[in-house]
């Protein structure tokens, strides 16, 4: 196997996406979106809100969203807004993003967490 295929396969797998996304107590819609949005689908917006932190840490999820639907203006508004937060703890549980301080978001004008890339992030990302 060459060095190239074996290095896609490790990045693959950071992103196996097989734990669920719902809850046994989350609402019924929770459990239809799931079926809907295919575990590919998943790895995908994982990998763009990454590419997001990484080329903007310190962004708020608010922030976040605004860049990724300017990024990425063939997704549903809805999508753009919604991956970031959505994404940010399956990043953060692969070790690829961490916490930082809170600040008040530019969009909100609320406080909320930021984040940053990990050395694994940066490397995942590149």
């Amino acid at each position: 196997m060459s060095q190239e295929i074996a290095q896609e396969d490790r990045e693959m797998s950071q992103f196996d996406m097989y734990q669920p996304a719902s809850r046994n107590t989350d609402p019924n819609t929770s459990h239809m979106a799931e079926r809907e949005f295919t575990l590919g689908d998943r790895a995908v917006r994982c990998r763009q809100v990454l590419q997001l932190i990484v080329d903007n840490p310190g962004a708020t999820c608010g922030e976040l969203a605004r860049y990724m639907h300017s990024k990425y203006p063939e997704l549903p508004i809805a999508s753009a807004v919604e991956s970031p937060h959505k994404r940010v703890a399956d990043l953060e549980g692969y070790g690829l993003i961490r916490r930082g301080d809170t600040r008040r978001c530019l969009d909100s004008g609320r406080e909320r967490i930021t984040w940053y890339p990990t050395d694994k992030g940066l490397d995942e990302a590149y």
